[in-house]
Protein backbone atom coordinates (compact mmCIF):
# COMPACT_ATOMS: atom_id res chain seq x y z
CA UNK A 1 0.00 0.00 0.00
CA UNK A 2 1.47 3.62 -0.80
CA UNK A 3 0.32 6.74 0.96
CA UNK A 4 -1.55 8.95 -2.82
CA UNK A 5 -0.46 14.44 -1.60
CA UNK A 6 0.77 8.69 1.72
CA UNK A 7 0.27 9.69 -3.79
CA UNK A 8 -6.19 8.79 -5.43
CA UNK A 9 -6.02 13.02 0.33
CA UNK A 10 -4.02 8.59 -1.25
CA UNK A 11 -3.56 8.75 0.73
CA UNK A 12 0.66 6.97 -4.38
CA UNK A 13 6.37 7.48 -4.84
CA UNK A 14 7.31 7.02 -1.72
CA UNK A 15 8.90 8.09 1.26
CA UNK A 16 12.99 6.66 1.31
CA UNK A 17 14.05 4.87 4.03
CA UNK A 18 16.41 6.72 5.94
CA UNK A 19 19.97 7.02 4.38
CA UNK A 20 22.95 5.63 5.96
CA UNK A 21 25.71 8.37 6.57
CA UNK A 22 29.99 7.41 7.48
CA UNK A 23 30.91 7.00 10.37
CA UNK A 24 32.83 9.62 11.64
CA UNK A 25 36.52 8.65 12.97
CA UNK A 26 38.56 9.96 15.57
CA UNK A 27 42.25 9.49 15.15
CA UNK A 28 44.58 7.81 17.33
CA UNK A 29 48.64 8.45 17.77
CA UNK A 30 49.48 4.91 17.19
CA UNK A 31 46.81 3.57 14.60
CA UNK A 32 48.44 0.13 14.77
CA UNK A 33 48.79 0.41 18.75
CA UNK A 34 44.87 2.32 19.07
CA UNK A 35 42.04 1.47 16.40
CA UNK A 36 40.64 4.52 15.47
CA UNK A 37 37.00 3.99 17.06
CA UNK A 38 33.68 4.74 15.10
CA UNK A 39 31.29 7.47 15.91
CA UNK A 40 27.63 5.70 16.23
CA UNK A 41 25.96 6.99 12.83
CA UNK A 42 23.28 9.31 13.46
CA UNK A 43 20.33 8.79 10.90
CA UNK A 44 20.00 11.28 8.03
CA UNK A 45 16.39 13.85 8.37
CA UNK A 46 14.30 11.96 6.37
CA UNK A 47 13.09 13.31 3.14
CA UNK A 48 10.30 15.66 3.32
CA UNK A 49 8.75 15.30 -0.44
CA UNK A 50 5.52 14.01 1.32
CA UNK A 51 4.93 16.40 4.07
CA UNK A 52 3.43 19.63 3.53
CA UNK A 53 2.17 22.58 5.63
CA UNK A 54 -1.40 23.13 6.28
CA UNK A 55 -2.28 27.15 6.22
CA UNK A 56 -4.42 29.43 7.45
CA UNK A 57 -4.56 33.42 7.50
CA UNK A 58 -1.00 33.38 6.93
CA UNK A 59 0.11 30.82 9.97
CA UNK A 60 1.09 27.54 9.74
CA UNK A 61 -2.31 25.42 11.11
CA UNK A 62 -0.93 21.89 11.34
CA UNK A 63 1.49 19.76 8.89
CA UNK A 64 -0.42 17.32 6.41
CA UNK A 65 0.91 13.71 4.58
CA UNK A 66 0.43 13.79 0.75
CA UNK A 67 -0.83 10.47 -0.61
CA UNK A 68 1.74 8.94 -2.96
CA UNK A 69 0.16 8.98 -6.45
CA UNK A 70 -2.47 10.78 -5.82
CA UNK A 71 -2.12 14.67 -4.32
CA UNK A 72 -4.53 14.52 -1.89
CA UNK A 73 -3.65 15.51 1.43
CA UNK A 74 -4.13 14.07 5.33
CA UNK A 75 -3.94 16.36 8.18
CA UNK A 76 -5.51 16.84 11.71
CA UNK A 77 -9.00 18.13 12.06
CA UNK A 78 -8.53 20.26 15.01
CA UNK A 79 -6.27 22.19 13.64
CA UNK A 80 -8.11 23.23 10.50
CA UNK A 81 -10.59 26.80 11.30
CA UNK A 82 -13.34 27.90 9.27
CA UNK A 83 -11.86 29.85 6.28
CA UNK A 84 -9.66 29.33 3.50
CA UNK A 85 -7.20 26.29 3.89
CA UNK A 86 -3.78 26.06 1.43
CA UNK A 87 -1.42 23.93 0.94
CA UNK A 88 2.52 24.54 0.94
CA UNK A 89 4.93 21.77 -0.48
CA UNK A 90 8.46 21.13 0.32
CA UNK A 91 9.18 22.81 -3.40
CA UNK A 92 7.61 25.59 -2.33
CA UNK A 93 4.63 25.99 -4.32
CA UNK A 94 1.33 26.60 -2.61
CA UNK A 95 -2.14 25.33 -3.49
CA UNK A 96 -5.57 26.59 -2.53
CA UNK A 97 -7.51 23.28 -0.66
CA UNK A 98 -11.00 22.13 0.56
CA UNK A 99 -11.42 19.58 2.94
CA UNK A 100 -13.43 16.58 0.96
CA UNK A 101 -13.84 14.41 4.43
CA UNK A 102 -13.29 15.01 7.64
CA UNK A 103 -13.97 12.24 10.63
CA UNK A 104 -14.31 14.01 13.94
CA UNK A 105 -13.23 11.10 16.04
CA UNK A 106 -9.91 10.62 14.73
CA UNK A 107 -9.27 13.78 14.37
CA UNK A 108 -8.65 13.75 10.54
CA UNK A 109 -9.37 15.74 7.68
CA UNK A 110 -9.00 15.02 3.54
CA UNK A 111 -7.90 17.99 2.04
CA UNK A 112 -8.56 18.24 -1.62
CA UNK A 113 -5.76 20.81 -3.24
CA UNK A 114 -7.64 22.92 -6.43
CA UNK A 115 -5.03 20.84 -8.61
CA UNK A 116 -2.74 17.72 -7.76
CA UNK A 117 0.55 19.86 -7.91
CA UNK A 118 2.54 17.24 -6.06
CA UNK A 119 1.68 13.47 -6.40
CA UNK A 120 4.70 12.38 -5.23
CA UNK A 121 4.26 10.97 -0.55
CA UNK A 122 4.95 8.55 1.51
CA UNK A 123 5.02 4.96 1.61
CA UNK A 124 2.66 3.11 4.23
CA UNK A 125 4.68 0.88 6.68
CA UNK A 126 3.24 -2.78 6.64
CA UNK A 127 1.73 -4.48 9.44
CA UNK A 128 1.29 -3.45 13.14
CA UNK A 129 2.60 -0.22 14.86
CA UNK A 130 5.64 -1.01 16.63
CA UNK A 131 4.71 -1.64 20.30
CA UNK A 132 6.21 -1.34 23.46
CA UNK A 133 9.42 1.68 23.74
CA UNK A 134 9.60 1.81 19.89
CA UNK A 135 11.41 4.59 18.47
CA UNK A 136 10.42 6.57 15.43
CA UNK A 137 10.87 9.94 13.61
CA UNK A 138 8.66 12.26 13.15
CA UNK A 139 9.00 16.23 11.96
CA UNK A 140 9.45 19.43 13.47
CA UNK A 141 8.44 23.09 12.38
CA UNK A 142 11.49 25.38 12.13
CA UNK A 143 12.17 29.47 11.22
CA UNK A 144 11.31 30.16 8.01
CA UNK A 145 8.02 27.54 7.35
CA UNK A 146 11.53 24.78 6.49
CA UNK A 147 10.98 21.12 8.37
CA UNK A 148 13.25 18.93 10.77
CA UNK A 149 13.19 15.74 11.91
CA UNK A 150 12.27 15.05 15.43
CA UNK A 151 12.98 11.76 17.26
CA UNK A 152 9.87 10.31 19.17
CA UNK A 153 9.39 7.06 21.30
CA UNK A 154 6.12 5.43 21.26
CA UNK A 155 4.84 4.50 25.02
CA UNK A 156 2.13 1.58 24.81
CA UNK A 157 -1.25 1.30 23.15
CA UNK A 158 -4.47 3.65 24.20
CA UNK A 159 -7.58 4.22 22.86
CA UNK A 160 -9.41 7.47 22.05
CA UNK A 161 -12.89 7.51 21.03
CA UNK A 162 -12.89 4.43 20.13
CA UNK A 163 -10.11 3.91 17.70
CA UNK A 164 -6.30 2.36 18.87
CA UNK A 165 -3.94 4.64 19.52
CA UNK A 166 -0.27 4.71 20.68
CA UNK A 167 0.72 7.50 23.00
CA UNK A 168 4.05 9.30 22.83
CA UNK A 169 6.92 10.07 25.01
CA UNK A 170 7.33 13.84 24.09
CA UNK A 171 4.12 15.96 22.92
CA UNK A 172 4.32 17.52 19.51
CA UNK A 173 3.25 21.20 19.09
CA UNK A 174 -0.23 22.39 18.10
CA UNK A 175 1.02 23.39 14.89
CA UNK A 176 3.03 19.55 14.29
CA UNK A 177 -0.04 17.84 14.30
CA UNK A 178 -1.45 15.64 11.57
CA UNK A 179 2.72 15.42 11.09
CA UNK A 180 3.63 11.81 9.84
CA UNK A 181 6.05 9.27 12.38
CA UNK A 182 8.59 6.76 10.48
CA UNK A 183 9.65 4.03 11.36
CA UNK A 184 13.14 2.60 11.20
CA UNK A 185 12.63 2.04 7.17
CA UNK A 186 11.44 5.26 7.08
CA UNK A 187 7.88 4.05 6.18
CA UNK A 188 5.04 5.98 7.36
CA UNK A 189 3.22 4.41 10.74
CA UNK A 190 1.19 6.82 11.86
CA UNK A 191 -0.15 10.47 12.02
CA UNK A 192 -0.16 12.72 14.95
CA UNK A 193 -3.38 13.71 15.96
CA UNK A 194 -5.65 15.25 18.91
CA UNK A 195 -5.89 13.15 22.06
CA UNK A 196 -9.44 14.61 21.74
CA UNK A 197 -12.42 14.68 19.22
CA UNK A 198 -12.40 17.19 17.01
CA UNK A 199 -14.08 20.47 17.97
CA UNK A 200 -13.91 19.31 22.04
CA UNK A 201 -13.63 21.87 24.04
CA UNK A 202 -10.99 22.20 26.83
CA UNK A 203 -9.01 19.32 25.70
CA UNK A 204 -6.22 18.83 28.33
CA UNK A 205 -5.00 15.01 26.62
CA UNK A 206 -1.76 14.89 25.25
CA UNK A 207 -1.63 14.47 20.90
CA UNK A 208 -0.94 10.86 20.17
CA UNK A 209 -0.15 8.47 17.34
CA UNK A 210 -2.84 7.21 14.93
CA UNK A 211 -1.57 3.62 13.25
CA UNK A 212 -2.04 3.84 9.68
CA UNK A 213 -5.02 0.88 10.29
CA UNK A 214 -6.77 3.67 11.25
CA UNK A 215 -6.46 6.33 8.80
CA UNK A 216 -7.14 3.50 5.93
CA UNK A 217 -10.38 2.99 7.64
CA UNK A 218 -11.20 6.51 7.11
CA UNK A 219 -10.13 6.65 3.81
CA UNK A 220 -12.37 3.69 2.75
CA UNK A 221 -15.10 5.92 4.45
CA UNK A 222 -14.64 8.85 2.39
CA UNK A 223 -17.44 9.91 -0.11
CA UNK A 224 -17.41 10.53 -3.89
CA UNK A 225 -17.52 14.65 -3.14
CA UNK A 226 -13.97 13.79 -1.57
CA UNK A 227 -12.13 13.89 -4.88
CA UNK A 228 -10.75 15.92 -7.34
CA UNK A 229 -12.64 17.73 -10.13
CA UNK A 230 -10.98 17.26 -13.25
CA UNK A 231 -10.72 19.31 -15.97
CA UNK A 232 -11.79 18.25 -19.34
CA UNK A 233 -10.29 16.66 -22.38
CA UNK A 234 -13.42 14.76 -23.65
CA UNK A 235 -12.57 11.62 -24.12
CA UNK A 236 -12.64 7.92 -23.28
CA UNK A 237 -10.62 4.91 -23.97
CA UNK A 238 -8.68 1.83 -23.42
CA UNK A 239 -5.13 0.65 -23.54
CA UNK A 240 -3.93 -0.03 -26.53
CA UNK A 241 -0.46 -1.60 -28.11
CA UNK A 242 -0.83 -1.45 -32.19
CA UNK A 243 2.24 -2.74 -32.53
CA UNK A 244 3.84 0.55 -33.48
CA UNK A 245 2.36 2.67 -30.47
CA UNK A 246 1.30 2.04 -26.86
CA UNK A 247 -1.26 4.54 -25.68
CA UNK A 248 -4.79 4.85 -24.89
CA UNK A 249 -7.15 4.01 -27.80
CA UNK A 250 -10.00 6.69 -28.24
CA UNK A 251 -13.20 4.57 -28.01
CA UNK A 252 -15.51 8.16 -27.70
CA UNK A 253 -15.30 11.35 -28.01
CA UNK A 254 -18.29 13.73 -26.46
CA UNK A 255 -19.21 16.62 -27.92
CA UNK A 256 -18.04 20.71 -27.50
CA UNK A 257 -15.36 19.53 -25.59
CA UNK A 258 -11.51 20.23 -26.55
CA UNK A 259 -11.37 16.77 -27.78
CA UNK A 260 -14.07 16.95 -30.60
CA UNK A 261 -12.58 20.96 -31.24
CA UNK A 262 -9.41 18.87 -32.40
CA UNK A 263 -10.79 16.46 -34.34
CA UNK A 264 -9.57 13.25 -32.73
CA UNK A 265 -11.33 10.03 -33.69
CA UNK A 266 -12.71 7.51 -31.91
CA UNK A 267 -13.32 4.06 -32.87
CA UNK A 268 -13.72 0.43 -31.18
CA UNK A 269 -11.14 -0.18 -34.41
CA UNK A 270 -8.01 0.67 -33.67
CA UNK A 271 -7.34 1.04 -37.41
CA UNK A 272 -10.05 4.01 -37.73
CA UNK A 273 -9.18 5.21 -33.95
CA UNK A 274 -6.14 7.89 -32.70
CA UNK A 275 -4.18 7.15 -30.05
CA UNK A 276 -3.59 9.36 -27.22
CA UNK A 277 0.68 8.64 -26.66
CA UNK A 278 1.11 11.46 -24.42
CA UNK A 279 -0.27 14.71 -22.55
CA UNK A 280 2.68 17.40 -22.06
CA UNK A 281 5.38 14.96 -22.90
CA UNK A 282 3.70 12.37 -19.54
CA UNK A 283 2.75 9.05 -21.37
CA UNK A 284 -0.53 8.07 -21.06
CA UNK A 285 -1.24 4.23 -21.82
CA UNK A 286 -4.44 3.91 -19.24
CA UNK A 287 -7.13 6.03 -18.26
CA UNK A 288 -5.24 6.22 -14.87
CA UNK A 289 -2.79 7.77 -16.34
CA UNK A 290 -4.48 9.94 -18.02
CA UNK A 291 -6.67 11.48 -14.64
CA UNK A 292 -3.20 11.80 -13.14
CA UNK A 293 -1.61 14.25 -15.86
CA UNK A 294 -5.28 15.84 -15.50
CA UNK A 295 -5.45 15.65 -11.90
CA UNK A 296 -2.32 18.33 -12.02
CA UNK A 297 -4.06 20.70 -13.80
CA UNK A 298 -7.11 23.21 -13.84
CA UNK A 299 -9.90 24.28 -16.65
CA UNK A 300 -8.30 26.47 -18.82
CA UNK A 301 -4.41 24.94 -18.83
CA UNK A 302 -3.01 25.39 -21.96
CA UNK A 303 -1.71 21.21 -22.77
CA UNK A 304 0.47 19.63 -25.54
CA UNK A 305 -1.14 16.15 -26.98
CA UNK A 306 0.46 13.77 -28.81
CA UNK A 307 -1.26 11.91 -31.05
CA UNK A 308 -0.96 8.82 -33.05
CA UNK A 309 -3.44 7.93 -35.89
CA UNK A 310 -3.55 7.37 -39.74
CA UNK A 311 0.38 5.98 -39.73
CA UNK A 312 1.83 9.47 -38.14
CA UNK A 313 2.30 11.28 -35.22
CA UNK A 314 0.30 14.91 -35.04
CA UNK A 315 0.94 17.12 -31.63
CA UNK A 316 -1.25 19.16 -30.93
CA UNK A 317 -2.32 21.93 -28.23
CA UNK A 318 -5.71 22.43 -26.26
CA UNK A 319 -7.13 24.22 -23.74
CA UNK A 320 -9.12 21.97 -21.30
CA UNK A 321 -12.29 21.84 -20.16
CA UNK A 322 -14.79 22.80 -17.17
CA UNK A 323 -15.18 19.31 -14.80
CA UNK A 324 -18.88 18.17 -15.36
CA UNK A 325 -21.23 19.37 -13.19
CA UNK A 326 -24.04 17.81 -11.41
CA UNK A 327 -27.00 19.37 -12.35
CA UNK A 328 -30.07 18.97 -9.62
CA UNK A 329 -32.96 16.87 -10.65
CA UNK A 330 -35.74 19.09 -11.83
CA UNK A 331 -38.99 19.94 -9.68
CA UNK A 332 -41.74 17.83 -10.66
CA UNK A 333 -45.12 19.94 -10.56
CA UNK A 334 -47.29 17.71 -9.03
CA UNK A 335 -50.63 18.47 -11.78
CA UNK A 336 -47.68 18.07 -14.42
CA UNK A 337 -48.69 14.43 -16.58
CA UNK A 338 -45.48 12.48 -15.38
CA UNK A 339 -44.91 12.66 -19.43
CA UNK A 340 -43.85 15.70 -19.16
CA UNK A 341 -41.70 15.91 -15.65
CA UNK A 342 -37.85 16.81 -16.29
CA UNK A 343 -35.39 13.62 -15.85
CA UNK A 344 -32.70 14.05 -13.50
CA UNK A 345 -29.51 14.99 -15.10
CA UNK A 346 -27.63 11.56 -13.69
CA UNK A 347 -24.53 13.14 -15.33
CA UNK A 348 -21.74 12.70 -12.14
CA UNK A 349 -18.39 14.88 -11.64
CA UNK A 350 -15.31 13.44 -12.55
CA UNK A 351 -13.27 12.57 -9.48
CA UNK A 352 -10.46 10.86 -8.43
CA UNK A 353 -11.37 8.45 -5.35
CA UNK A 354 -9.20 5.86 -3.94
CA UNK A 355 -10.40 2.55 -4.43
CA UNK A 356 -11.76 0.77 -1.52
CA UNK A 357 -9.88 -2.01 -1.91
CA UNK A 358 -6.63 -0.21 -1.94
CA UNK A 359 -7.04 2.80 -0.15
CA UNK A 360 -3.38 4.55 -0.07
CA UNK A 361 -2.76 3.39 -3.98
CA UNK A 362 -3.77 5.41 -6.72
CA UNK A 363 -7.60 5.68 -7.71
CA UNK A 364 -8.08 2.98 -10.54
CA UNK A 365 -9.64 4.00 -14.07
CA UNK A 366 -12.34 5.52 -14.61
CA UNK A 367 -15.48 4.52 -16.78
CA UNK A 368 -16.33 7.83 -17.76
CA UNK A 369 -15.08 10.28 -20.52
CA UNK A 370 -12.24 12.61 -19.58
Amino acid sequence: MSFTAWGRVVLTAGLSSLASVAHAEIKAPSPAANPAPSVAPAPTPPDKTGVVLVEQAGRVAALGVVLNGDGRVVTSLSRIAPGQVFVRYASGAVENARIGHSDTSRDLALLVPKRAREQKGLKAAEGPLPQGSAKVVGYTLLPNRSLGSAPQTLQGAAEVNGHAVIKLSTPPKPHELGGPLLDERGDAAAIVVSGCAAGSSGCTSEPVALPVSEVRAFLRSRPPSSGFQLPRLGIAGRAADTGVVRGLLISSVDAKTPAAALGLRASEDPAAADVLVAVNGAPVVTEDALRSVLARHVAGDRVELLVFGNEAYRSLATRLGAPVQAAPAAAVVPSAPASKATPPNTVKPQTAPIPPSAPLTPPPPATHSK
